[in-house]
């Protein structure tokens, strides 16, 4: 059995140290532990899980400051660095304008005094488009089904050479990443983008409630929820997790091919 713990957006928002450590001050106990490499020797709630999942946009945010957004990063990327095979860190649309400091990829709350800081913390850790298990499949927004016929399915000989042709869907996305494969970062007419349908970074969530690709379920944020929203049938669908903003965290629970899912609320 494999126990999971996805986090939602979290735009600069420090309660997943409260989902992952207990609380702030279990937080500052664990970084000392981790310091003097004892934190192995010591139980915290990430301990319960095998593996945590952030699902991207860890910046950008109507509440918190820059200084607040940028310390809160590099403590999560401390988090990766002490479980490298643990956490897995996803990347979000608004993730992505720091790392490239392209004009093309700027969305709202971009801050452009803090752009250098935060683009030389994801240069420090591995972050990913993709992760998947099974047939679950973890990305910022979801992978659309027209999206997919149009650009995963018939690749261009230019991308398909860094492909052997036995990759999940996934392992597909995260590699075009490295390559950066365009229609990745696409913004579909109902994100008021130019293109008729999102990527993975910006897929609509109606995008994705009518059209997501078939065959898998999908574990998105992107779209801020009231509360975890379940549209699945079987092991296939989509879940709308974007709910840090109302305490809520997914935990999923792998047995084979049977999926149990349980929330932790923590507000």
């Amino acid at each position: 059995m494999k126990k999971i713990i996805v986090l939602g957006d979290i735009h600069g928002r420090d309660l997943w140290k409260t989902a992952l450590f207990g609380n702030n001050q279990n937080f500052e106990w664990w970084f000392n532990e981790y310091k003097l490499d004892i934190h192995k020797e010591f139980h915290y709630p990430i301990n319960e899980y095998d593996e945590v999942v952030f699902i991207g946009d860890y910046t950008d945010s109507f509440t918190e400051m820059n200084v607040v957004i940028l310390h809160n990063l590099k403590e999560i990327i401390l988090v990766k660095m002490a479980y490298p095979d643990k956490v897995h860190l996803l990347l979000g649309n608004h993730d992505i304008q720091y790392i490239y400091n392209q004009q093309r990829f700027i969305c709202a709350g971009y801050r452009t005094e803090m752009a250098l800081d935060l683009h030389q913390e994801f240069k420090t850790v591995n972050f990913e488009l993709a992760y998947q298990v099974n047939n679950i499949l973890f990305t910022h927004a979801g992978v659309i089904n027209k999206w997919n016929d149009e650009y995963l399915t018939n690749l261009h000989p230019k991308y398909t050479r860094f492909l052997n042709g036995n990759e999940t869907i996934a392992e597909k996305l995260n590699i075009l990443y490295q390559c950066n494969y365009n229609p990745l970062f696409d913004v579909g007419y109902l994100r008021q983008g130019s293109m008729p349908f999102g990527g993975p970074l910006w897929a609509h969530k109606k995008e994705m409630e009518e059209d997501y690709l078939k065959g898998y379920l999908h574990i998105v944020g992107h779209t801020a929820t009231d509360k975890i929203e379940m549209n699945i049938n079987g092991n296939d669908g989509v879940i709308f997790i974007d709910t840090v903003g109302v305490g809520q965290f997914l935990i999923l629970e792998i047995d084979g091919d049977k999926i149990d899912f349980d929330y932790l609320y923590l507000k």
